[in-house]
C-alpha cells in the first residue's frame, strides 16, 4: 500500500511542529544562500554561533602598509593631475564653462578628502 498525499502532509505538519523554535534552514539557489524558517525541502541545521566563523586570513601589517603607501602616491598623482587640469583651464584665457570648472573643483575636493582619512 503506498502513502497518499495526505499522509505526507501530515509527516511534513508532524516534523514542522517537533522542530526546535531556534531551528533554521538553509536553501540554497545557484550562489545564493537562503536562511529561512519553515521551508520544504531544505537541510535543517541549527543557528551557527558567532564564535563558529572562521579567522579572516587578514593582511600582513608590512603588506598593508605598502598597499596604503601605493594608495596615497596613486591618489596624490591624481590630485596634482585635477589641480593642473583646473588651472590650464582657468589660464586659457578663454571663458570656462562653470559645469567644466566644478566638476574639476569636485574631483579635487573628493581627492583630499580621500587623502585625509
Amino acid at each position: 500500500m503506498t502513502a497518499g498525499p495526505g499522509q505526507w502532509l501530515a509527516v511534513v505538519v508532524l516534523g514542522l511542529l517537533l522542530r526546535p523554535a531556534s531551528a533554521q534552514w538553509h536553501c540554497r539557489q545557484g550562489r545564493v544562500e537562503l536562511i529561512v524558517g519553515g521551508a520544504q525541502g531544505c537541510v535543517e541545521s541549527a543557528p551557527a554561533s558567532p564564535s563558529a566563523a572562521p579567522p579572516s586570513p587578514g593582511v600582513a601589517p608590512t603588506l598593508q602598509r605598502q598597499r596604503d603607501i601605493a594608495r596615497r602616491a596613486i591618489l596624490e598623482n591624481e590630485l596634482r593631475q585635477e589641480q593642473a587640469a583646473l588651472a590650464a583651464l582657468q589660464s586659457a584665457g578663454r571663458v570656462v564653462n562653470p559645469a567644466e570648472r566644478q566638476r574639476a573643483q569636485d574631483n579635487i575636493d573628493a581627492l583630499r578628502r580621500e587623502l585625509a582619512r
